[in-house]
């Protein structure tokens, strides 16, 4: 299985010359998944889930991942930053989403990527 980011160049690239190379693989698409692309399932902590679905009998189950990475993406915040950056220009009810959601996760008062960058006093 090739896991990638199809909104990273070098990732949809690399993807499409693996596949050449080895086309019995199959391709699993995560949006927004950075790079690496199960980098929000390894952050959710369900990589055992990747590794779970590599081992099992008779292959493994893209439909398993991608049902679990999108379940995963609403809660995890660099998915949200991503998908909100991303969507600004063309789709800006998207982004108004993401930003809201990342705002509603705030309230434990942990770190907010949404303040990146920012000094705190």
């Amino acid at each position: 299985m090739i896991l990638f980011d199809p909104f990273e160049p070098f990732d949809r690239r690399h993807a499409r010359q693996i596949l050449g190379l080895f086309p019995r693989l199959a391709l699993l698409a995560l949006p927004f998944g950075g790079h690496p692309a199960s980098g929000i399932l390894r952050a959710a902590g369900q990589s055992g889930l990747l590794m779970q679905t590599l081992v099992e009998d008779g292959g493994p189950r893209v439909q398993t991942l991608r049902n679990a990475y999108r379940e995963i993406r609403q809660e995890e915040p660099s998915y949200l930053l991503a998908l909100a950056r991303r969507s600004l220009l063309c789709h800006p009810r998207v982004a108004d989403w993401a930003l809201s959601r990342l705002e509603e996760m705030d309230t434990d008062g942990g770190p907010n990527p949404l303040d990146a960058g920012q000094e705190s006093s």
